[in-house]
């Protein structure tokens, strides 16, 4: 059973403490971490989990922070708040760690404070059976200022200005934390935390941090009266180390027992506050607990109870959802299919664009039998040989050019010679390379026609991969002109017309949904000489004077039905005319939806687990967008004219055709080809 419970503590006294003294910072960390003298607490490892948060750089632990904050306090003075609340056993440790983190978020305590928090789940103490799983948070209420770090002597400070209001001592501290208002304010905030997280895993419960007495008046105004019960209780006693020996802890059980006995016999039951066996508040209060117990462990009963008729009841209503999706005939129009093609259309131009570019990067490896050697010689030479070339062309350039300058004077003449120098220089090296290398190639033609052949050879495997590029673009080419043709030929129909579809029911009934939305069931509807009518939902505007209605029970043709205008006389009777109208009992963009859904249900697949509509229904989906590919795919690969079946309901054939032409023309009415 979910629960609640929060407190916001400050820095408080040891208990049983004659002289006031207040609990040792680091003994409180030390117990919500299961260290120091805490490590084996009562003999229990029920620490679960623990983490801290913005602690300075000369806290090399958390440990170390809290053991300075006891140091540096002030005899009265408070080193840490506490925030003790309960946590949910319907979550994982994990979902717990992350309300834990979202609430120090969301109280602010993320941003401004140095905290630490542990999990505990020790066993509950006067039930065995049952383990109270709970986490200890404590924080420095001093606000930290990042960009002014202090040491740990300056850290816990009073926080002080000097004349020109610069800070030179301690952290300001946070008064938002004495306020009541703040532990009202925090102990809603983690009662939203922990719903929101019950809402989205589709738990069926709840926590509160409203009283008993308002939670009960809210489930009133509810109309929750199955679970009063559970609020008609005392208020929750909480017994001391002092309640633990064998007889109270045996006398409570005993009255547990009794408790249990009169809810079952359907008696009253209430505490023996006037009774003469009570010798001690002691007793009283060991009664309390004994009923707030057994209330408990009715509440749990009941919620699970709940949870499995709700369970129930939700898969029930699931088949019954997945059965109608299942029973709707899968229909398609002209318009679905041009969507499809389209969407497809589309991909190909891209694979199209994507092939182009891979053959035009092939075609471009291919070397020209013109400068086949001269490859090979460069390969050869490890590109050197052409370098050298490309330098002997550049500088022997370049000496021409320097050669027709006309030097004026000595700085010029200088200059004159430099240049010239360096680049006839530059050229012989040039040329000296050159010639190394065609004094090779001339003593090894053969490596050189060694190299051509490898060169031929690869040009051999380029060039027959480009020509099946070249053929699959010719491929995408003509598929997109298939397609072209057949989305031309497809606009020549009216886009609502249908192309494919399952067998129709032969009249309308409750089930029948108007432009394949809002099934006629839930429409608005009138009986008139013991025939019902269903208001079209398009048409129910305040105002006006004329409606539009269908017929239950009508024939349904092509997947249309009769469509009936309805006005009203003075005394509001109904005046209903049949008119040549009719209107689509089908949706026209089954494909797109189909798409959209597919692709939502990929992206949220495991959410969906065990949503049996959700299932059915892309399931569904997918045999959607597989027909219209099988058809499509019949057009486009065969090239020859394919027959769209439409199954229509049998009642529409009136008559059986007397002769082959009219059962030829009989079938024309009802299938057609492109």
């Amino acid at each position: 059973m979910a629960i609640y419970h929060f407190v916001n503590k400050p820095h408080g006294y040891k208990s049983n403490n004659k002289n006031k003294a207040k609990i040792n910072t680091m003994d409180k960390y030390d117990y919500i971490s299961r260290e120091g003298k805490y490590e084996h607490y009562r003999g229990q490892e029920d620490l679960l989990f623990k983490s801290f948060g913005n602690m300075p750089k000369w806290a090399d632990s958390p440990r170390k922070f809290w053991e300075q904050a006891e140091i540096h306090r002030r005899k009265n003075g408070r080193a840490y708040r506490e925030f003790e609340f309960g946590l949910q056993k319907e979550l994982s440790l994990n979902e717990n760690i992350e309300l834990i983190e979202e609430f120090i978020d969301v109280s602010g305590i993320k941003d401004n404070h140095a905290y630490s928090y542990g999990i505990h789940c020790p066993v509950a103490s006067f039930d065995e059976t049952n383990n109270n799983l709970h986490c200890h948070l404590i924080f420095s209420e001093k606000i930290i200022e990042r960009k002014r770090p202090l040491q740990a002597d300056l850290y816990f400070n009073q926080y002080y200005e000097n004349k020109n209001h610069e800070p030179v001592s301690g952290y300001k501290k946070n008064r938002y934390w004495n306020n009541k208002n703040c532990t009202l304010e925090l102990r809603k905030k983690w009662a939203d935390i922990v719903n929101k997280k019950f809402k989205e895993k589709g738990l069926d419960i709840s926590i509160s941090e409203a009283t008993l007495e308002e939670q009960k008046a809210k489930a009133i105004s509810e109309g929750k009266t199955d679970d009063l019960m559970y609020f008609d209780r005392p208020k929750p006693v909480h017994l001391g180390p002092k309640f633990k020996n064998p007889q109270d802890v045996a006398y409570m059980h005993e009255k547990e027992r009794e408790f249990e006995e009169k809810i079952t016999n359907d008696e009253d039951v209430a505490t023996d506050e006037a009774d003469e066996e009570i010798e001690s508040v002691k007793k009283l209060k060991l009664q309390m607990v004994a009923m707030d117990n057994v209330m408990r462990k009715l509440a749990r009963k009941m919620q699970k109870e709940r949870i499995k008729i709700r369970k129930e009841m939700d898969h029930n209503q699931q088949l019954r959802e997945s059965e109608r999706v299942n029973e709707d005939p899968m229909i398609l129009t002209v318009n679905d299919m041009i969507d499809y093609l389209n969407d497809n259309r589309e991909k190909f131009v891209e694979a199209v664009n994507k092939q182009i570019k891979q053959y035009e990067a092939l075609r471009k490896q291919i070397i020209p039998k013109e400068i086949m050697e001269k490859v090979a010689k460069n390969n050869l030479s490890n590109g050197e040989f052409d370098r050298a070339n490309k330098s002997y062309a550049y500088y022997t350039k370049k000496v021409e050019e320097i050669e027709k300058k006309e030097p004026k004077n000595r700085e010029e003449i200088l200059e004159f010679n430099n240049q010239s120098g360096r680049a006839i220089r530059a050229s012989e090296e040039a040329a000296d390379i050159i010639n190394k290398w065609a004094k090779y190639f001339n003593e090894h033609p053969d490596k050189i026609q060694a190299e051509i052949d490898k060169l031929k050879s690869k040009n051999n495997v380029d060039l027959l991969q480009a020509k099946r590029e070249y053929a699959q673009i010719k491929s995408f080419e003509n598929k997109l002109n298939k397609y072209d043709d057949l989305l031309n030929k497809l606009k020549q129909f009216n886009p609502g017309d249908i192309l494919i579809s399952e067998e129709i029911p032969p009249a309308t009934n409750l089930r029948s949904k108007i432009y394949g939305k809002n099934p006629l069931y839930k429409l608005k509807s009138f009986t008139k000489n013991n025939e019902t009518y269903f208001f079209i939902e398009d048409d129910q505007n305040k105002g006006k004077t004329a409606y539009k209605a269908v017929k239950l029970g009508d024939d349904i043709i092509k997947g249309k039905t009769t469509v009936y205008n309805v006005t009203f006389d003075d005394k509001n009777k109904p005046i209903i005319t049949k008119t040549e109208e009719t209107i689509p009992l089908y949706a026209r963009n089954n494909y797109r939806k189909a798409k959209t859904y597919t692709s939502e249900y990929t992206k949220n697949e495991k959410k969906y687990t065990d949503d049996l509509v959700k299932k059915t229904t892309y399931t569904r989906s997918c045999n959607i967008a597989r027909k219209l590919e099988a058809v499509a795919n019949k057009i486009l690969d065969d090239g020859q004219p394919v027959r769209f079946n439409v199954h229509w309901n049998q009642d529409e054939y009136e008559e059986a055709p007397k002769n082959e032409q009219e059962r030829v023309e009989k079938e024309l009415e009802y299938d057609w080809s492109l």
